[in-house]
């Protein structure tokens, strides 16, 4: 966990890997014949480091000229494995007129340290954000990810409860939403083109339990001409739990199975979720049995609807 704390040689090291993986990529951008593959077994197909980092693909400040400015944190997955969500995050408040920092200097939320006992990597990671956060005084701050925002809302609190961080952890809290939650409170959203099909939701359990804000996401879709099918028990785990995935992976497969058999039961061919985690783990999912369901995160759909 230590290479957390370090953002350069995390970097570095998610740069080698993204060199190294280059063999073992597949058309579909899966890895295949990877030894993480091979640990997992055939339950699901894992994704390969992005060609391009969205830190590599923003800049520091949008042109955009509004009054609200917003700060995007991006986390380590939006970042080094799906920067096409952050991406679509971001087009979506220059799209609001919303004036968008990337604050370079975001290091990971601490969420893999925070949840396997390394709170002393988990404080300092907490304390790197906050500093990087607050660079542009940003009236808010969003995040494409459930686990990232109960982390800054939730945790950082926690960890740094009575300490001279205490009350800029409070300021932050304050300002972070999930992105269905700004898209839908704070930016008002309303969807001028209409879109045709049908999803299904899949309520990962930090935004449904921890954030109570998966019924945001359901609405702005809706609103945007889409028909909900809702699954069986659309809010039971999918089974990716971060590292427990790879710990307990044949608990985590199980899990997995009942939840593609939920999505399958509806008979719709787009999924959406707001968790990259969930994203991974249930598209991998699909991939392995050859399926034909499409996973988005809200942020793909809504950037082209406004």
């Amino acid at each position: 966990m230590s290479v957390l704390k370090d953002r350069g040689l995390f970097r570095k090291a998610i740069s080698t890997a993204r060199i190294m993986q280059g063999p073992f990529v597949g058309r579909d951008g899966m890895l295949k014949d990877f030894p993480i593959n091979l640990a997992l077994g055939s339950s699901r197909k894992m994704p390969g480091v992005a060609g391009k980092f969205l830190r590599d693909m923003l800049p520091e400040e949008s042109s955009a000229s509004g009054e609200m400015t917003v700060s995007l944190y991006a986390g380590c997955m939006i970042d080094f494995i799906y920067p096409e969500i952050g991406r679509s995050i971001w087009n979506v408040l220059a799209k609001s007129d919303v004036k968008a920092l990337f604050p370079k200097a975001q290091s990971c939320c601490g969420a893999p340290a925070f949840y396997m006992g390394d709170r002393e990597t988990a404080r300092q990671l907490a304390i790197d954000n906050i500093m990087a956060l607050e660079e542009g005084s940003p009236d808010y701050i969003v995040t494409g990810c459930p686990t990232c925002a109960v982390m800054l809302k939730e945790k950082f609190k926690m960890l740094l409860e009575g300490t001279e961080w205490q009350e800029r952890t409070e300021r932050l809290a304050e300002k972070t939403y999930d992105f269905s939650a700004f898209a839908s409170d704070i930016l008002q959203i309303k969807p001028e083109n209409k879109l045709m099909g049908s999803f299904t939701y899949h309520d990962p359990c930090h935004q449904v339990r921890g954030l109570e804000t998966s019924d945001r996401s359901r609405e702005l879709l809706k609103c945007a001409g889409m028909e909900l099918v809702e699954m069986d028990k659309p809010d039971q785990c999918c089974g990716f739990a971060g590292s427990y995935a790879i710990k307990q992976a044949g608990i985590s497969s199980k899990i997995l199975e009942r939840k593609i058999k939920s999505i399958e039961d509806t008979g719709v061919k787009t999924l959406v979720t707001d968790c990259p985690g969930c994203i991974m783990q249930i598209r991998g999912g699909l991939a392995s049995r050859g399926s034909d369901i499409i996973v988005r995160h809200s942020a793909q759909i809504i950037e082209e609807i406004i």
